[in-house]
């Protein structure tokens, strides 16, 4: 059995989760943008020789670390336990999100006139 102090808490957990779906949602958000929209492309391909791609996984590294710091503060020295389930279907929602709205047939979609 692992002792108290081996164990990761609660409030780091959540603050991992919800940051995971923060990233996620970004991410394909992000993706969307930047394949439909030439200047955000333009905007994120911070090294030419990987594209959009470059700029868009910096940006989304950054929110990542500045929404598990901000929730692990929010949420230090608190029961979380309400917070659990809202959590865990926040970063399903946002795996699902991510699958779905980054298979290439929905990310090349186009309505033309």
């Amino acid at each position: 059995m692992p002792t108290p102090s081996s164990r990761i808490h609660e409030p780091l957990a959540l603050a991992a989760l919800f940051a995971a779906g923060v990233s996620l949602h970004l991410l394909w958000m992000g993706n969307l943008l930047a394949l439909r929209l030439v200047p955000v492309g333009e905007a994120l391909d911070f090294l030419p020789s990987i594209g959009p791609m470059s700029g868009l996984y910096a940006i989304v590294a950054a929110a990542y670390v500045l929404t598990f710091a901000v929730v692990a503060v929010v949420f230090r020295g608190r029961d979380c336990t309400s917070a659990r389930e809202g959590a865990f279907w926040f970063f399903v929602s946002a795996v699902i999100a991510f699958a779905v709205l980054t298979l290439p047939f929905v990310a090349g979609f186009g309505v033309t006139a």
